[in-house]
């Protein structure tokens, strides 16, 4: 179970865009459905994930972000040299967490532009 309680903790304060990004950074890359926005499947670099906070609203149960996350996707040697290419991706991603326990869930809903 993922859970992200710093950002629970920091709900409608002004650094919930910097805990909400640092607690992403920190999970396995295969937490977010970023694989599924990929253009070509090839893997994402982490380290290059930034998001932008497009909307927030809560209910009784959850919170529920929804936001434009930009990331790196790496796409193995297709060319002569067996170079990787890179290609930069778009997608919006809705964030739900729990506020009693923090525990979090993602779901892509807006591939590729």
């Amino acid at each position: 179970m993922t859970s992200l309680r710093n950002t629970l903790l920091n709900w409608q304060q002004p650094q919930l865009k910097s805990v909400l990004t640092q607690e992403l950074l920190q999970l396995d890359n295969d937490a977010l459905p970023l694989q599924k926005a990929t253009n070509f499947g090839g893997s994402i670099k982490p380290e290059q994930l930034d998001l932008v906070i497009l909307s927030t609203t809560e209910n009784n149960d959850d919170l529920l972000i929804k936001t434009g996350v930009f990331f790196t996707e790496i796409i193995g040697g297709c060319n002569c040299h067996d170079d990787p290419t890179e290609e930069n991706i778009y997608c919006e991603v809705l964030i739900t967490i729990n506020k009693k326990n923090a525990s979090s869930r993602f779901m892509l809903i807006e591939e590729k532009l």
